[in-house]
């Protein structure tokens, strides 16, 4: 009897353990899962139940399954047979779910039921007891609660159309160049927003204004080297990269990115609205042109729309491929085959060296036919190690640890590719070392071009510019200054970078320390011309540190002439008037210099930038 009435015992308190589910759809609602809680303990202490488990689901929509974790558990650990409860409290219908599908709901509600776990709606008018009546009011608010979602959907985009119509704008980031200008319900500014920051008052509304000058410049260059120049957008992207000039996100520039600015109207002014929808958490579709919202002279344009007209008319002839009268679309095999060359090239495949390399679909064409990189990869059988460095190849994704011949070998290979070689081209290239590695083996890319056989264009020579100023004297370089003064009127970087015959601004740079220190002894100190270092300026000693430690991650190693070439960091004047020498400075990130860098094959540099980061 003693074991029997222990068992009636232990059964009775096992049926009353309980676990609840509670659920917020934004994180707006403060209190709405205190709420719940509350009524949940509420109606256990009323049937002496006892909350052994909570699961919640914070921020998070009840229009599927799909981000909600603590339910996907709470029915992981029903089904396993785990779960140490026979009973979930859940405050009502529409905190399970608000799916579009009534059938969805009941179906996890089932699976519960099944494992002999009963689900109950404390804030409901009935009970969950299976009964007919129950059923049918449990039924109708399922329908309520999807039904609902759906009517909030339609309300949100009402006000987000009307909001587009009056000229505001509607999306989280503004887009490089530009800046969102936060005003309240009367239009009065109230200031500029930062990124990541969002407006406090649902009143208050958000607009865009041009951002720093630098920027501005920048968006019209690139709308200039498209129209103008008639360069491609991977080689716009590249040119970016080079000059240490980030996009708004603050990573590198591709292809991709530049296509997105050539094509957004909103730097003539226009706000487009619209384009793509995504109702109900569906997948994201791209409407038709008619269904776009389009607001002329929403804001200060920053560039003419002669130009910008200009750019797409060059990008959609650029996009014709003409066949039988039809415009071609790539088939999956062709898709992939441009995959698997490129894998078989380079050893491996990413999105950085899809998006930067030539005669190769864009990354948003994988996206679409494929579902992503990730299925198309699985197409072909290549299987990426995210966050593993591939072997042979630097952090900057070049070769590495090539001897002589492999160095040469590449780079008779790239000038197969391109049918001519200069420093930007092979810089440009992560199939090759860069120019430096090239130098400091070889003592300069004229040797490396004799070695393989290769004659540049002596009518394109510029003797200043080839040996790097080398052998000439600081009198004669001024004297080249001089006359370009007399010849331009004024002198500035573009300027000395465009002259075909005297120095470039960076062996100026080299020579001098800076532009300016040069232009003093020629007697140029004209108003209009301002010195604008497009280095870092006011460091601490650790920002320098770090800035120090990237360009090493990015280029894979350091010397005086890599930082010299870079605007990532500031020059090796401050570093060594902070840090006494560049030595130091190496030694404080972790670099350390190897006297003979390719004797016996070895790289120059020792260490790994990613062990060093854990240092600064």
């Amino acid at each position: 009897m003693e074991r029997g009435g222990t068992a009636i015992v232990g059964r009775e308190i096992a049926s009353k353990r309980a676990a609840e589910y509670v659920r917020m759809s934004s994180d707006h609602q403060k209190y709405s899962i205190a709420n719940q809680s509350l009524a949940n303990h509420a109606y256990a202490a009323a049937r002496g139940m006892t909350i052994v488990r909570i699961y919640a689901d914070e921020g998070r929509s009840g229009l599927n399954i799909d981000g909600r974790n603590a339910l996907k558990q709470l029915i992981a650990d029903v089904q396993a047979g785990s779960a140490d409860f026979n009973t979930i409290l859940v405050y009502d219908v529409s905190r399970w779910g608000r799916f579009q599908d009534a059938d969805e709901s009941a179906h996890y509600e089932y699976i519960c039921k099944r494992a002999g776990v009963a689900v109950e709606y404390c804030a409901e008018q009935f009970e969950n007891d299976g009964s007919p009546v129950s059923a049918i009011v449990k039924a109708v608010k399922r329908a309520m609660a999807g039904e609902y979602s759906r009517e909030l959907s339609a309300k949100v985009f009402a006000g987000k159309r009307r909001l587009a119509q009056l000229g505001f704008s509607l999306g989280v980031l503004p887009g490089y160049g530009y800046r969102r200008l936060l005003v309240d319900q009367d239009g009065a500014v109230k200031g500029v927003l930062k990124p990541g920051e969002q407006k406090s008052i649902a009143t208050d509304r958000v607009t865009l204004v041009p951002g720093p000058m630098k920027e501005v410049a920048v968006v019209r260059w690139i709308f200039a080297s498209f129209v103008q120049d008639r360069k491609t957008e991977l080689q716009i992207a590249n040119e970016l990269n080079r000059r240490g000039i980030v996009s708004s996100t603050g990573r590198a520039w591709d292809r991709n990115a530049i296509y997105q600015m050539i094509n957004n109207e909103k730097y003539i002014g226009n706000s487009v609205w619209n384009k793509t929808s995504r109702k109900l958490q569906t997948k994201p579709i791209k409407n038709d042109p008619e269904a776009w919202l389009r607001v002329e002279g929403a804001f200060e344009p920053l560039i003419e729309r002669a130009q910008f007209e200009a750019a797409q008319a060059i990008y959609h002839a650029r996009k014709q491929r003409a066949v039988n009268g039809k415009y071609r679309k790539f088939s999956d095999d062709e898709l992939l085959g441009a995959l698997r060359r490129l894998w078989q090239e380079h050893g491996y495949l990413s999105r950085i060296l899809i998006a930067n390399t030539k005669n190769v679909p864009a990354v948003d064409t994988y996206h679409r036919r494929f579902g992503g990189l990730k299925g198309a990869f699985q197409r072909i059988g290549f299987a990426p190690q995210y966050g593993v460095r591939r072997k042979g190849f630097s952090s900057a994704g070049r070769p590495c640890g090539l001897n002589d011949d492999g160095m040469l070998a590449a780079l008779r290979r790239l000038w197969d590719k391109e049918g001519n070689l200069t420093s930007k081209i092979i810089d440009n290239s992560e199939s090759v070392p860069c120019t430096d590695i090239y130098r400091r083996h070889f003592g300069s890319l004229l040797r490396v071009y004799q070695l393989i056989g290769f004659v540049p264009d002596s009518n394109r020579a510029r003797p200043l510019r080839m040996v790097g100023g080398r052998g000439v004297s600081n009198e004669v370089l001024l004297e080249g200054l001089r006359a370009l003064l007399q010849k331009k009127g004024a002198l500035s970087r573009k300027i000395l970078d465009e002259d075909k015959t005297g120095p470039c601004s960076g062996t100026i740079e080299y020579r001098f320390g800076s532009l300016g220190r040069a232009f003093k002894p020629i007697g140029y100190t004209s108003d209009i011309y301002r010195i604008r270092s497009s280095r870092p300026q006011g460091l601490t000693s650790d920002q320098m540190l770090y800035a120090l430690w990237q360009l090493w991650r990015k280029r894979g190693h350091l010397s005086h002439a890599v930082i010299v070439s870079s605007k990532d960091v500031p020059s090796h004047h401050v570093y060594i008037k902070e840090f006494g020498s560049l030595t130091r400075a190496y030694e404080l990130i972790g670099f350390k210099v190897d006297r003979h860098p390719y004797r016996r094959g070895k790289q120059n540099r020792q260490g790994s930038p990613s062990g060093a980061k854990a240092a600064l």
